[in-house]
């Protein structure tokens, strides 16, 4: 796979630099890689590679082993990335690549299709399997070894989940029938259940206006007091905080906030991600900004504008997206037709 660098934008920062990878990295096969934000860097697995890059303002040499040819999912939390293989095992990577990795076998846990880790958090990463079970494991730097604990929905549901997102202080699970369970901090209104609390949701609680309005999800992505849900549909939702213009609509005014999900204004949506106050989301193959641009989120300079509230197209031809607490980073074809080639940026 051949990458070109093309630039590194968020926390202010506009870097337009271009380098050619090492032969060593580059390959024939074309695979989209799987990537994820975090802190302040971003994480890239290309299992035709067997390589893991973790990217700052400057990319780092690549971690190379024939493991990562299993890799299903990569997640990152404040200072580490999480990659999970499908037979179980869990590489952890630290970002101030001085750490060293870590390769960590999770007794009893197989067929692994996705994995999350919570934004604030050190070594806690909730994955699930194939059989849609969802297991938290904490301790990935413990001595003793991770120990892991299954999670549930709440009675009467369905017990198979399909993915798990997780914010700061709140999460999010999707089951395999499109509905959303959701817990945690719930100050705004955060979880989407049509009411704030200043106790958190200690269970998980169905979205019940997406149940009777039929609305099926499919991924769900959670900010620091925001959440941003995916329906099969290609419509958005997004509930909790608005005060930087991160729910994407302007049904909900700038400052204030919403306990039942409205929706965003985009449509035709693949993917969405949501970084601390600002989100990104992927539609007819463009990516889309929109919410707090105080440290450049946005793709331009802070001084231009403090926020925005609608979605607005920044690139074309976008095949992934990741976004940390404070930055985005795509994966842009710069050949859709051939599929060639791959530029990756940093917005």
């Amino acid at each position: 796979m051949l990458w070109r660098d093309v630039g590194f934008f968020g926390r202010d920062v506009v870097n337009t630099t271009t380098e050619e990878p090492s032969s060593s990295s580059s390959s024939s096969s074309v695979d989209v890689p799987l990537v994820a934000g975090g802190w302040s860097f971003t994480a890239v697995v290309s299992t035709t590679d067997a390589s893991l890059t973790l990217r700052d303002f400057a990319t780092r040499p690549a971690i190379v082993d024939e493991r990562l040819r299993l890799a299903t999912a990569v997640s990152c939390s404040r200072d580490r990335a999480f990659v999970v293989t499908s037979d179980g095992w869990v590489l952890t990577a630290y970002a101030d690549g001085a750490s060293g990795t870590k390769w960590t076998k999770l007794e009893g846990v197989e067929n692994i299709t996705s994995a999350c880790a919570a934004s604030h958090c050190h070594d806690a990463v909730v994955i699930v399997d194939a059989s849609g079970r969802a297991v938290e494991v904490r301790g990935l730097d413990d001595a003793t070894g991770p120990s892991t604990r299954e999670a549930s929905l709440a009675p009467g549901g369905d017990a198979r989940v399909r993915s798990v997102a997780l914010g700061a202080k709140h999460g999010v699970f999707v089951d395999v029938n499109g509905g959303c369970w959701t817990f945690g901090w719930n100050a705004y209104g955060t979880c989407g259940l049509g009411f704030a609390s200043a106790e958190d949701i200690e269970t998980p609680t169905r979205v019940e206006s997406f149940a009777r309005a039929n609305v099926r999800a499919v991924s769900a992505s959670c900010g620091d007091a925001f959440t941003v849900f995916v329906a099969a549909s290609g419509d958005a939702y997004a509930c909790g905080y608005n005060g930087d213009g991160q729910l994407g609509t302007e049904d909900c005014p700038v400052g204030e906030a919403t306990a039942i999900p409205v929706l965003v204004d985009l449509e035709r949506v693949v993917v969405a991600r949501c970084g601390a106050r600002h989100c990104a989301a992927v539609a007819d193959r463009r990516l889309f900004l929109w919410g707090a641009n105080d440290l450049g989120q946005m793709g331009v300079g802070s001084d231009v504008m403090s926020h925005r509230v609608r979605p607005r197209a920044c690139a074309v031809d976008v095949v992934a997206v990741a976004v940390g607490v404070h930055h985005v980073s795509l994966l842009r074809s710069a050949d859709a037709a051939a599929g060639a080639e791959y530029v990756r940026a940093h917005v």
